[in-house]
């Protein structure tokens, strides 16, 4: 999940730039750019929650 979010991210900061560039007179633009950072937001969230999850395991005593 953190490589795939990290990827998303990554992917969502190019087609911004595209937009903006290809399209920065379009009436549509921000519609479009709101539709973008829904998905930049719940990317971001999965990454952060598999950080945290990710540390918290790794500080977790082995059970036995």
């Amino acid at each position: 999940a953190r490589t795939r979010s990290r990827a998303e991210l990554e992917s969502y900061a190019k087609i911004e730039a595209d937009l903006r560039r290809d399209a920065k007179d379009h009436p549509g633009l921000p519609y479009w750019l709101m539709t973008l950072n829904f998905g930049r937001h719940r990317s971001q969230a999965v990454a952060d929650w598999s950080e945290e999850t990710l540390h918290t395991l790794e500080t977790l005593s082995p059970a036995r």
